[in-house]
């Protein structure tokens, strides 16, 4: 975790610790042996957005009413907390945004369509949660739950998204270029 408003020179030397680390995820690739690779790959990507939740719950009470922190010149100020980025890999974008593998985590855009200049309407965390509920609701099981969220470019194996109820984290409908 960082603070915002660093400059990029202070913010990349590692003597100036301007980062710091809040939580090491487990990475564990032997969820259990009797499970298929697809309910492996489930689990996997759950208990990723179940340890992010845990780690980042505490934000969102900062994020809404704020938090004292006593700074450098000993002063204590009120200061909102806010998930502003969150930086990563493409197969990890997919896993954060719940996207499915293979399409753009950013637009509701089809794979044919990738290459094109045309804006696609933006994938937005309040559409993503919409096809999670609906899915969940006019589901029968597991199968078509993943099933009916594929349809919609979700990838089916997140049930409760990390993200959810995050103050400030729902970004308007509009239209994103790529």
């Amino acid at each position: 975790m960082t603070l915002g408003n660093l400059l990029r020179s202070i913010h990349h030397c590692p003597l100036q610790h301007a980062c710091i680390l809040v939580a090491y995820l487990l990475v564990s690739k032997s969820v259990s042996q009797e499970l298929s690779k697809k309910h492996k790959s489930v689990q996997i990507q759950q208990i990723f957005h179940n340890s992010m939740h845990i780690v980042l719950d505490p934000l969102k009470e900062a994020e809404k009413n704020g938090m004292e922190v006593t700074f450098g010149d000993g002063y204590v100020r009120k200061v909102y907390l806010i998930m502003a980025c969150y930086i990563a890999d493409y197969p990890e974008q997919c896993l954060v945004t719940c996207a499915k593998y293979g399409t753009y985590p950013k637009c509701l855009v089809l794979e044919n369509e990738l290459g094109e200049r045309m804006p696609g309407k933006c994938h937005t965390q309040k559409t993503t949660l919409g096809v999670i509920q609906d899915s969940s609701c006019n589901a029968t099981s597991l199968s078509s739950f993943q099933e009916i969220c594929k349809l919609h470019k979700i990838s089916g194996s997140v049930t409760k998204p990390f993200w959810e109820g995050f103050p400030l984290c729902i970004r308007k409908t509009g239209f994103c270029h790529f």
